[in-house]
């Protein structure tokens, strides 16, 4: 279900200013769930015990609510999901050598799965456990182009190098800033524990504390509070949600040059400078998000929180082009 409100304002200098509410609600969406995990505990239960093999629980089959096979899942059309925005645009349209455009978009997407294929827990309630902000979530969105055609500089020294030279630039240009991804914490330890006595369903990392911090602490090795997490205790799950934290967001600048050469009346010239990422700026596609507990609970993973992944860095794509 797609619903929408808008207002549209001419504001004069040839720009109109649009202001809309856009949602969108997804119902009976697909997705999958196991009918046969092993329940929370069950690895804990002495009538579990493994007579061939003292101190070990029974394999998984010997389990399960349907003893003897593996995993069943089972897809509904049970799943479903949400997205609000406000969205405000402003456009110029071409006029007097100068065409512009920009978008903001302020949202926030919810859902219990991305994909149709993805699985929700059947031992905690979805709700809780599931529900969330969407991957493909992105609370801002700002986007601005334009094309300029730079003013003849015949116009103030009127000869024929001036016109060769100064004549005929077009400077045009794109920029993107994202806000990054939600992202979860993941749990992990030095030697392997059974957290929740289930072989089907792990546990979460305890969140103790706020794990974002101000912008001006952050550094390349420590992007969020990694002192916020603990191990969770044997026979719980933890209270980590889906998504924790944010990944690293987009700064983007794709600039492009042309330049114009009219050789005969039905012949020109182009030459085109396009710079992707045009200032070079880092941008980080990742970080680690993984915690590691030691026996005495202790994180010991020294790179969590530190940047793993970058964007490309600037390119630059020189072309020359003839129409006839």
């Amino acid at each position: 279900m797609n619903f929408s409100f808008g207002l549209q304002q001419h504001v004069g200098f040839g720009t109109v200013v649009d202001a809309a509410y856009v949602g969108s609600l997804g119902r009976h969406l697909a997705q999958g769930r196991n009918l046969n995990a092993v329940p929370f505990g069950s690895n804990f239960n002495p009538a579990n015990q493994d007579a061939t093999n003292p101190g070990r629980p029974l394999p998984a089959a010997f389990l399960r609510p349907f003893v003897g096979y593996n995993n069943i899942t089972l897809y509904e059309y049970a799943g479903n999901s949400s997205y609000h925005s406000l969205q405000v645009t402003a456009n110029r349209r071409f006029t007097r050598g100068l065409e512009f455009g920009a978008a903001w978009t302020w949202s926030k997407a919810m859902d219990y799965t991305d994909t149709n294929s993805a699985l929700v827990s059947s031992l905690i309630s979805p709700k809780v456990w599931n529900y969330g902000k969407a991957g493909f979530d992105r609370t801002h969105i700002v986007k601005i182009n334009w094309i300029w055609d730079v003013p003849n500089g015949s116009r103030a020294w009127p000869n024929g190098f001036a016109r060769a030279v100064l004549d005929g630039w077009q400077v045009s240009g794109i920029a993107s800033f994202i806000s990054g991804a939600p992202t979860g914490i993941g749990l992990g330890f030095v030697t392997s524990v059974d957290i929740t006595g289930s072989p089907t369903d792990g546990a979460r990392v305890v969140v103790v504390e706020r794990p974002t911090i101000p912008r001006s602490e952050r550094t390349f090795s420590r992007n969020f509070n990694t002192g916020a997490f603990r191990p969770p205790a044997v026979g719980t799950f933890g209270n980590a949600p889906k998504d924790v934290i944010r990944g690293p967001g987009t700064n983007n600048w794709d600039l492009s040059l042309f330049k114009n050469f009219r050789i005969r009346e039905r012949v020109r010239l182009q030459f085109r400078g396009e710079f992707y990422n045009a200032f070079n700026h880092t941008q980080f596609s990742g970080m680690d998000t993984t915690t590691r507990f030691d026996a005495q609970g202790r994180q010991v993973n020294q790179r969590l929180g530190e940047f793993t992944g970058s964007a490309p860095p600037r390119r630059i794509q020189l072309a020359l082009r003839l129409s006839f």
